[in-house]
């Protein structure tokens, strides 16, 4: 099998909206570049993955630019993949809180082709070796069951009212190398857990946040090495350990390079127990699941049209603070707006690709992390990377044990309670769909 690696600078000027907070932050500066990374992989069939250090993508721009890069290569769309790293100091490409920053989604389209196009001029011979390990302490269920009872997403540090996390974070770090020898490696790597790391304090500068940390540390400490970061299921999961000491500001800049050089560390150790999986024809496959949007009366529907009109007037202290703060109040208002607009029921879906031993399977949105989990311990591929915001950012597909309790995520989705089982047992169906792609052969 062949494999191709290429990545295309997408840091936008400074001056621009950035995502990842209801509030509105203006780029003062660079951190550090964005990219769009493209791999590519080729037997008998091409088939290429683009992972972008932005948030997410507006479903239906992500479908046209797959759309776009997939003619112009002469490929079925399902054999090109959009994932995002999720990193929350990126350009503003689908938040309606404020403007949309046009130019770039304009131009992603062509940066993804040159990206994939290079990728594809990359293609050598490969061997592919595989590693996974555990890595705790970088990843923490945000959210708490409290002594009360109640639960709580991100109920404050050392908070006494803790009783314990909803349910564990997914320690679990996976490596995936391809040896092309004098072409330089490539390594792929797969954890789960926000990028929010930076902090409003520190959030208006251009970053990739973590993840780029991560590349920069692999491939400077592995010179013509190159590295792509996917995110997995982090839906629930940040960076924030409630019992971290006073003196551990747990968050910021420093926060972020101390993830970034964990992760990459834990991989540099890895690279040497890798051992060699079996490699065979690419295979790409597509699965659209039906989801069914939440329902709302009149009068929730225009009590979050109010909501959101007083936000995006600047007016937000008109809206009542009995129900929560303001962050889940703005947000649920938006998933209650989402849902109306969807007419009922959204399309979502599942896309990935195989080779021999190998799967990727990429869900859209914001998965929880016990959905990734669950999807890479029932795969019949021996190597399961799981990937999230792929193909748009539909915002949060909960456990149904969240909708049984309150808390941001389940408020803010626009689905009904049941989403994440129909996103688990669609990734259990995907998978078994591809692999059986291979027993036909």
């Amino acid at each position: 099998m062949k494999c191709g690696f290429f990545q295309k600078e997408i840091t936008p000027p400074v001056g621009c909206y950035l995502s990842g907070n209801q509030n509105i932050r203006i780029a003062q500066g660079v951190a550090d570049p964005l990219y769009v990374r493209a791999v590519a992989f080729e037997e008998k069939k091409l088939a290429v993955i683009l992972c972008f250090d932005l948030i997410g993508m507006i479903q239906k721009e992500a479908l046209k630019i797959r759309a776009y890069v997939a003619k112009r290569l002469g490929l079925e769309e399902k054999d090109v993949i959009l994932t995002c790293t999720h990193t929350h100091t990126a350009p503003n490409i689908h938040s309606r809180f404020f403007p949309k920053e046009e130019y770039l989604m304009t131009s992603l389209k062509d940066l993804a082709l040159s990206a994939a196009q290079g990728a594809i001029a990359d293609l050598a011979d490969a061997e592919a070796y595989f590693s996974r390990d555990e890595l705790p302490g970088i990843s923490f269920n945000r959210r708490y069951v409290m002594k009360d009872g109640s639960f709580k997403t991100n109920p404050g540090r050392r908070n006494p009212d803790i009783l314990r996390p909803a349910s564990p974070p997914d320690d679990t770090v996976q490596l995936l190398r391809f040896d092309r020898g004098e072409k330089g490696d490539i390594l792929l790597v797969n954890f789960q857990v926000h990028p929010d790391v930076r902090g409003r304090k520190n959030g208006n500068l251009i970053s990739a946040d973590y993840p780029g940390v991560v590349c920069a540390t692999l491939e400077n400490a592995l010179p013509g090495t190159h590295c792509i970061y996917f995110n997995g299921a982090s839906g629930d999961l940040n960076h924030i350990n409630v019992n971290a000491p006073e003196w551990d500001k747990n968050a910021g800049p420093s926060h972020s390079r101390h993830m970034g050089l964990s992760i990459a560390g834990k991989v540099l150790g890895m690279i040497s127990k890798a051992r060699p999986v079996s490699l065979g024809e690419v295979r790409t496959h597509q699965l659209d699941l039906a989801v069914p949007a939440r329902e709302y009366t009149d009068e929730e529907l225009r009590r979050a049209q109010q909501y959101m009109q007083w936000y995006l007037a600047g007016e937000a202290e008109k809206i009542p603070l009995d129900a929560g703060n303001y962050t889940t109040i703005i947000y649920e208002a938006l998933g209650v707006l989402t849902a109306y607009e969807s007419g009922g029921t959204f399309t979502m879906p599942l896309t990935g690709l195989s080779f021999g031993d190998v799967s990727f399977v990429g869900f859209p949105g914001e998965v929880f992390s016990e959905i990734g989990r669950r999807t890479r311990e029932t795969s019949p591929f021996k190597v399961q990377f799981i990937m999230g915001l792929t193909h748009g950012y539909p915002d949060y597909f909960p456990t149904k044990d969240a909708y049984e309790v309150d808390g941001y995520e389940r408020r803010s989705s626009p689905y009904k309670a049941g989403v994440g089982e129909i996103m688990t047992e669609g990734g259990r169906r995907f998978l078994k769909e591809l692999f059986s792609q291979n027993e036909k052969e």
